[in-house]
């Protein structure tokens, strides 16, 4: 892979959300309240952190990969079909998840009473989730355009073989 400048202001901006999703968890462990669903919150964050490695080494994945031309073997053919298939599922979905917390993180003004207690706690440190939360929010709006254009890229490479 030959990595753009953009792609790695991309990659270094998920480092936003790596912390605000480590500040969670030390929020998660901190909170007196017996009503925090502790084991929740925590396995939400940790899925969190894992989503964002996962999709960063899949981008890196798709970008590279070609899947072979059509041969006019059948079963060659349909298996060629099914991985490309794969991978366009795989790249939409990693597309639709980011635009989605993007929208939520960046638009959605109200939080239930669930999740509000997080936000109290990223307010008594305001410099760290200003910092944080718009590297955050950089992160996912341009993963979702990195996706996109791997996505078009696969696309174009698979009506030139068809």
């Amino acid at each position: 892979m030959n990595p753009t400048g953009f792609e790695y202001f991309v990659i270094l901006s998920c480092i936003g959300t790596i912390v605000l999703s480590i500040i969670s968890i030390v929020a998660v462990f901190h909170k007196e309240d017996s009503w925090v669903p502790t084991s929740i919150f925590l396995t939400e964050e940790v899925i969190c952190i894992l989503h964002i490695c996962t999709q960063v080494v899949f981008y890196a994945y798709a970008k590279i990969i070609q899947i072979g031309t059509f041969a006019g073997d059948e079963n060659n053919d349909r298996e060629l079909r099914r991985k490309r298939s794969i991978l366009m599922g795989v790249i939409s979905y990693f597309a639709v998840c980011n635009a989605t917390l993007w929208v939520e993180d960046s638009f959605i003004g109200t939080r239930s009473s669930a999740t509000s207690w997080l936000y109290q706690y990223f307010h008594s440190w305001p410099v760290i989730y200003n910092i944080f939360n718009p590297l955050s929010l950089m992160f996912r709006f341009n993963s979702v355009l990195l996706f996109l254009n791997v996505l078009f890229e696969k696309r174009r490479q698979q009506e030139v073989c068809s």
